[in-house]
């Protein structure tokens, strides 16, 4: 079933202003939710939305938006959807106030280089406007940050129009989405060149105030649910006296301590002087081609493949770009077995040889690595399965179930895979449960999905490259000399925080 005739025929029966909702105007605000992560499509298949999954998806708007949660596209709700805003989603599914982290820097001075002006402004009051962002960052954290005037930066601030050749994010005119940036470590800060970029005034748009905003996703921080929040998805105008709400502050700190104005120029010096250890990268991996080394579905309902020393987001729309896990996960090796996230506990474990990683946020728990007692070593793939809360972990022909919360009897394992997962191959190189509910294994360049019933579902294995990593011919690299980079449309969130339980039994 498509949600189309569900949506137009049943949902919102509604009238704004003394007149009905059209189709037009009620298919907008599915896109809407569609596109900020409100609603997310399948993998495969028709959209086949419930009416309830189109209801749930207005009530997470509503009250990230601090509206009456209802369900329903009332006025008020369409109002705000119709406000300009940042083109990063609003992963909310967990419904918690809290500030959300997609990553951090490695290092606190950082670089940036400002490409072009807007027409809007003159260039030294765009300059003076651009430089007072930055500051709002460094007054609350250990940061420094350095301009350079040409060759390559940590941060890179330009804008463009609807089309750009450094860009796949394109923009959409004047009004609605504003700008957009990616989450660290590529550094690209985009925005719309059509807007009326102003300063001073409540006319336009406060180029300050958004500039603050997108280099708060540069520096790691993902949208706040507190609507007077800088980080807050949508614009909410220009304020003279301006300043960062306490969920900005809190998350910021997270990721890079609080300011110390007694040590803070000693920090800065041993940084400068001090070089970071060189790590020397396996060559960076062709998703559409070779084998993953482990699949997982992560905080918040986004994919993560590995790949080498490689990660990237898999998306409804394609592939993010790729860049080097350890700058996600710091300390995390390379060349992964296993990786899996459980939504139970909120933790995330990688697996490698003998030893098991395990992470709350990109922050690495205290005592891990830990060796692995009682499974064997250099797994083949792990899952989470929702049905019963368990882990498992997958070798050869075999499979563990782990309780993550309780010492797991393993005297009667490993237990064929054949005997629950039935048509699944052995020697898997990786595994995951999907947001659709359906369980997928992944050899080569094949994958599998089961049916509830944990068979093979008809017409498989498919190709990964074709199916999941949404390959298409390639076209030549437009990549400008500067580093830019694509930008990550759907940034890894990782706003959970992992849940005090004391020691974990671990396998």
């Amino acid at each position: 079933m498509n949600w189309r005739p569900l949506w137009l025929g049943f949902l919102l029966p509604l009238t704004v202003t003394g007149r009905a909702l059209g189709p037009a105007e009620k298919e907008a605000a599915v896109d809407y939710l569609l596109q900020y992560g409100y609603l997310q499509k399948p993998l495969e298949g028709p959209d086949n939305f419930r009416l309830e999954d189109i209801m749930e998806a207005l009530r997470a708007f509503q009250e990230a938006s601090e509206l009456p949660v209802s369900g329903q596209l009332d006025e008020a709700t369409r109002a705000r959807m119709s406000q300009p805003r940042c083109g990063l989603e609003d992963p909310f599914n967990q419904k918690t106030l809290k500030y959300l982290l997609l990553g951090r820097w490695r290092k606190k001075h950082l670089t940036f280089r400002i490409l072009n002006l807007p027409s809007t402004l003159p260039p030294d009051t765009a300059r003076a406007a651009l430089l007072q962002a930055f500051q709002y960052w460094s007054s609350v954290a250990p940061l420094t940050f350095q301009e350079v005037k040409a060759g390559r930066a940590d941060i890179r601030l330009s804008f463009h129009g609807r089309q750009s050749p450094y860009c796949s994010n394109t923009f959409d005119g004047p009004g609605r989405v504003l700008a957009h940036a990616d989450i660290p470590e590529l550094g690209s800060v985009h925005f719309d060149e059509d807007e009326h970029w102003t300063e001073r005034t409540y006319k336009g748009v406060n180029l300050r105030i958004i500039a603050a905003h997108e280099l708060g996703h540069a520096l790691g921080l993902g949208h706040s649910r507190y609507t007077q929040a800088l980080m807050a998805p949508v614009y909410a105008g220009y304020r003279p006296h301006f300043k960062l709400h306490p969920d900005d502050v809190a998350g910021i700190q997270a990721l890079y301590g609080k300011k110390n104005p007694e040590t803070e120029d000693e920090e800065e010096v041993t940084e400068l002087i001090v070089p970071q250890v060189p790590t020397e990268p396996s060559p960076m991996p062709d998703p559409c081609s070779g084998e993953l080394d482990a699949i997982m579905l992560g905080p918040r309902g986004k994919t993560y493949a590995f790949k080498g020393s490689y990660v990237w987001t898999v998306t409804d729309s394609g592939l993010g770009p790729l860049f080097q896990a350890s700058a996600l996960w710091e300390g995390l090796p390379a060349n992964l077995d296993a990786a899996v996230y459980s939504p139970r506990t909120q933790w995330i474990y990688f697996f490698k040889g003998d030893k098991v990683w395990r992470y709350v946020n990109f922050k690495l728990s205290p005592g891990f690595p830990k060796k692995l007692n009682r499974v064997a070593p250099n797994l083949d793939a792990a899952l989470y399965w929702p049905v019963n809360q368990k882990v498992f972990l997958f070798k050869g022909s075999g499979y563990w179930q782990w309780d993550e919360l309780a010492r797991t009897d393993f005297s009667h394992y490993p237990k064929p895979i054949k005997r629950l997962f039935t048509g699944v191959p052995d020697q898997l190189s990786a595994a995951m449960s999907w947001r659709d509910g359906h369980v997928y294994f992944f050899k080569g360049k094949q994958y599998w999905q089961l049916n509830r019933q944990l068979r093979v579902a008809k017409g498989y294995p498919r190709d990964i490259a074709h199916n999941w990593m949404h390959c298409r011919p390639q076209i030549p690299d437009t990549t400008p000399s500067g580093g830019d980079t694509t930008p990550l449309a759907t940034g890894p969130d990782h706003s959970v925080t992992g849940t005090a339980l004391g020691t974990t039994s671990l396998p």
